[in-house]
């Protein structure tokens, strides 16, 4: 796996950025479909935990084979790859399982670790993708930096690992409404996206954009936005509501 995956700008299509799919392939395509997709033009980027609680994870996690989807690496499929590892039994094992891992036990161990070994090598642990004269980053959970270019230090990136993929200080702290929104602006960037915690609708904090809208959940949603006319300003600053 690498750290950081640089895209240069796509100049003959559109970009797309979307939320934790969490399984639910049907629904990504229906929401590709209604903005045309274009497989032959258009990249898809996403926020990484394509798997778990969903029924079509192994198809998701298979998308990575695709030449025109991009995603990061994510919690979830942290998650497989350390029970895939220590194998059936073991507390890291039923862990997984206990976090929506249960559709792996419609699969057999090695086809579910070529998969994941093959998606693997696809997902970094970061995306910086070239736009319209901007950066726009993409990283699963939280950056507990204000500078994005502290993510071309692989030491640094490789110290602040867990927290790339499991904090939620930063949103968290957003919702008890502490004055933290000022040093939340990440410098030599122009928005960086995250998953992880689902909020009922995309919120902003400073440039930071949180768009895992629980697409899993009953009353979730799949979050699918166009970069081509994205702004900032599109997505509501406010405190976030959580599910």
């Amino acid at each position: 796996m690498s750290f950081v995956r640089e895209l240069d700008e796509n100049t003959s299509g559109r970009d797309f950025v979307v939320g934790d799919i969490h399984g639910e392939y049907t629904q990504l395509m229906k929401a590709l479909d209604n903005v045309c997709f274009d497989s032959g033009n258009d990249r898809l980027l996403a926020t990484g935990d394509l798997i778990d609680r969903g029924e079509d994870s192994l198809k998701c996690l298979s998308l990575t084979r695709e030449p025109w989807f991009f995603s990061i690496w994510g919690n979830h499929e942290d998650l497989m790859a350390k029970a895939l590892l220590a194998g059936p039994g073991t507390f890291d094992f039923n862990l997984w399982l206990g976090n929506g891992g249960e559709w792996g036990k419609r699969y057999d161990l090695d086809t579910l670790r070529s998969t994941l070994e093959e998606a693997k090598a696809q997902m970094p642990l970061a995306l910086d993708i070239a736009h319209g004269g901007c950066r726009i980053g993409i990283v699963h959970a939280d950056l507990p930096t204000d500078d994005w270019n502290c993510m071309q230090d692989p030491v640094w990136v490789q110290a602040k690992r867990e927290e790339l993929l499991w904090s939620r200080r930063n949103i968290l702290m957003a919702a008890r409404h502490l004055n933290c929104r000022a040093p939340l602006f990440v410098r030599n960037l122009y928005a960086l996206f995250l998953g992880h915690t689902p909020v009922r609708d995309p919120i902003r904090l400073a440039n930071r954009c949180y768009i895992d809208t629980g697409a899993v959940l009953p009353e979730g949603k799949l979050t699918l936005l166009d970069l081509s006319s994205f702004k900032l300003e599109d997505i509501e600053s406010s405190p976030p509501s959580f599910f």
